[in-house]
């Protein structure tokens, strides 16, 4: 029952969204993500390195706490979510994109951690999404919440935890 409820305010979400214009991306915009290639393959040119640790194959390596999301890129910054499993904090991170260096780093208030599948599951596997000018993450611990592109809250929406031993994430849309 809960998990229909779940899907179902999930549903209804994303149906706002795509009703207030912000799935579509404006014709120049600078932000990027996961598929916005429109799943147009070859953007990159020239073959994978095979070694990531041989010297220059590597712009920069900035160590964070773990976590499933795929990070986003917006406005020179490199938006991810993490779980620090020791301190039992869900945070969302801003990377300058060009130097790794952390711009910001903003735990999100959560009572407790939802139930996970601690080999593959993760607390935070939900993409963060990002408008260009404001960013929303997803913890299905806490529920969703927007920041401005320096971190500051703008709003949260209060959910979960959820029973999901994958843990929550939000690709159902």
């Amino acid at each position: 029952m809960m998990m229909r409820h779940f899907h179902a305010v999930l549903h209804l979400f994303c149906v706002l969204i795509a009703a207030t214009g912000f799935a579509a991306a404006p014709a120049g915009t600078d932000f990027t993500y996961f598929r916005s290639d429109g799943g147009v393959a070859g953007a990159a040119t020239g073959p994978l390195p095979d070694d990531l640790d041989a010297p220059g194959v590597l712009r920069w390596m900035t160590p964070v706490d773990p976590g499933q999301s795929t990070p986003v890129l917006s406005g020179g910054k490199v938006f991810l979510t993490a779980f620090n499993p020791e301190a039992k904090e869900l945070v969302t991170l801003a990377l300058d994109a060009n130097t790794g260096r952390v711009l910001w780093k903003t735990p999100a208030p959560v009572a407790r951690i939802e139930t996970y599948h601690g080999k593959t599951g993760s607390p935070v596997p939900a993409t963060p999404a990002c408008d260009g000018g404001r960013l929303y993450v997803f913890f299905g611990s806490c529920g969703l919440i927007c920041y401005n592109l320096d971190g500051e809250k703008i709003w949260e929406h209060p959910m979960g935890p959820f029973q999901d031993e994958y843990g929550a994430g939000s690709s159902q849309c």
